[in-house]
């Protein structure tokens, strides 16, 4: 479970909304945050357990990499009730540089080979490779109704790594909207469902 509720704040970034080509996929500024629930199934041949969670994503400041590369700073913090005594909390930090064709991703401030979240501009089919372990594939338009909101016109992705498969969508001008995946390993099956509750954009 812990490999696919890493990718969840990096899917983020991957697509965009919107037919027009104005739309920002991904709004980046300073102050910029999502808040998301979390729902996580977990079936094994025996039993099948739900955690539920939150993930909360902020833009905490505009920086520079090592080599001088203009940044945005992205700090998740994702929380997983994993019983009434037990709570699991993962805090990451990357590094997103926005350019007119593309988001690159960065591990951290020495990292020279970022990954790449999202490629424009975006149409139907579109495919690309954002490391050598996960693959976009674009679908089409949808759309998706969460507790944040109603959006029309939602790009929705493939985001594929090895056999897994989830699905992510974005709205224009707002971002990450809501994400389905499963992950299989030997006999257990992770489902992982997040959905906007709130947006706060500067």
């Amino acid at each position: 479970m812990k490999k696919l509720l890493l990718l969840i704040p990096f899917v983020a970034l991957i697509i965009g909304c919107g037919g027009g080509g104005e739309a920002d996929y991904y709004p980046l500024a300073a102050g910029n945050e999502w808040n998301f629930s979390l729902t996580v199934n977990v079936t094994t041949p025996d039993t099948t357990l739900t955690f539920t969670g939150t993930q909360v994503q902020t833009i905490t400041e505009e920086t520079t990499l090592d080599d001088n590369t203009p940044v945005f700073e992205q700090m998740t913090i994702m929380t997983t009730n994993i019983d009434t005594l037990t709570t699991m909390v993962d805090t990451s930090i990357v590094y997103e540089e926005k350019t007119a064709d593309y988001i690159f991703e960065y591990e951290s401030k020495a990292d020279t080979v970022p990954d790449t979240a999202l490629a424009l501009p975006l149409e139907e089919g579109k495919t690309w490779n954002v490391n050598s372990e996960t693959k976009i594939v674009v679908i089409g338009q949808e759309d998706v109704t969460v507790p944040a909101g109603s959006y029309t016109d939602c790009w929705k992705a493939a985001v594929i790594t090895g056999s897994d498969t989830g699905y992510a969508y974005v709205a224009p001008d707002i971002g990450f909207v809501k994400m389905d995946m499963i992950e299989t390993n030997a006999d257990t099956t992770n489902e992982i469902h997040i959905e906007l509750e709130d947006v706060n954009l500067q």
